[in-house]
């Protein structure tokens, strides 16, 4: 799969070009290599993968060694000045830091920005997909995991640190990113910050998790009613409910030749039909990869075209400020028919007696 994706890029290039490849995310995605130095460089006709002597016999045990020149260096930059000298154009990342931009730079070259590797990795192949579906499956492990162990007076941070343990011990390398862990009011907050608040009795609990394993990640967000009296949990289920459809709505536009925008314009307009528009604050979605934000993004703004193979979240959700929040999300594989909804927990609330 990895030599595909070199052919793709390639391809793409003329006699004469170069990619500078640094950010670590794109490299892994070439190479497989997640250590912490390395660069990148792929030409029409030849690729060097730049490293220094701490990872010394890696590119051969990973099989690196068979698509590229391995450079082991502490020089890199006379190494990447010699390699690119006489080149006709440089391109790199959009995502490249200005650091490395200005670098180039001092060597006497001038950069084009270009986001054909970011164009390539928006459209995952089988094994990616794979990976991100095993990554979901720990992801949905953990949330209920989570469930098992409430109790009364436990704390935000407690039950993310305990996520963080049990998705390890499932097999997962890391949470993709911090947990959100937030209860009652703390839920009206879209990116709260888990702290140190204690469950109470009566309130809602809001789970924004994301697992990250062999690389990829997940992300996915449930709602949790903690020991509510019925009159209560009643007037959630009205809201709750209404997000729920928004969400499965919403995703039905998920779909090969949709623009990316469609989506996010339903689902406000169908909020509107409630008097809840105002109360949905954040773009619709993204897509989920080796990053878990890239390309797609789910907004408004957006004119790219759903394409088969690509990841997506979709995560509508409702705040009403010191109150209470609801958000409901899920990862969508792109398919030329419907979309597919990758995780298999159920999106109805999760009641806890």
């Amino acid at each position: 799969m990895i030599d595909t994706r070199l052919q793709k890029l390639k391809k793409a290039m003329s006699s004469g070009h170069f990619f500078y490849v640094s950010n670590p995310a794109d490299i892994f995605y070439f190479t497989g290599f997640s250590g912490s130095f390395s660069r990148l460089l792929v030409s029409e006709n030849k690729n060097y993968f730049i490293t220094d002597k701490r990872y010394a016999g890696v590119p051969e045990k990973t099989g690196i060694d068979k698509r590229c020149e391995i450079i082991i260096t502490n020089n890199f930059r006379n190494e990447i000045k010699n390699i690119l000298k006489g080149s006709r154009k440089i391109f790199i990342p959009p995502e490249t830091p200005l650091v490395e931009y200005l670098y180039l730079v001092d060597l006497g070259f001038k950069p084009v920005i270009d986001d054909k590797i970011s164009d390539i990795r928006m459209i995952k192949d089988d094994e990616e997909i794979n990976t991100i579906k095993d990554a979901i499956k720990i992801n949905e492990k953990g949330i209920l995991h989570i469930l098992s162990i409430l109790k009364n007076n436990i704390t935000e941070k407690e039950l993310a640190d305990e996520f963080e343990y049990y998705i390890k011990k499932a097999g997962g390398d890391s949470v993709s990113f911090t947990s959100i862990i937030a209860y009652g009011k703390n839920s009206s907050i879209p990116h709260h910050e888990t702290g140190n608040d204690r469950l109470k009795e009566n309130i809602l609990i809001l789970i924004d998790s994301g697992v990250k394993y062999k690389g990829y990640c997940s992300d996915l967000t449930r709602i949790i009613g903690y020991r509510i009296i019925k009159s209560r949990l009643k007037a959630y289920l009205i809201n709750y409910n209404i997000v729920k459809t928004a969400k499965n709505k919403s995703a039905s536009f998920y779909k090969s030749g949709s623009l990316t925008k469609q989506p996010d314009i339903f689902i406000k307009n169908y909020l509107k039909k409630y008097g809840l528009d105002m109360f949905f604050t954040h773009s619709l979605g993204h897509g989920i990869g080796i990053d878990i934000h890239e390309k797609p993004y789910i907004n408004q703004k957006s004119n790219l075209k759903f394409k088969p193979g690509m990841v997506a979240t979709c995560e509508p959700g409702i705040y009403f400020q010191n109150e209470y929040g609801i958000r409901i999300e899920d990862d969508y594989l792109i398919t030329n028919d419907a979309p597919v909804k990758l995780s298999k927990l159920s999106d109805e609330i999760i009641i806890k007696e």
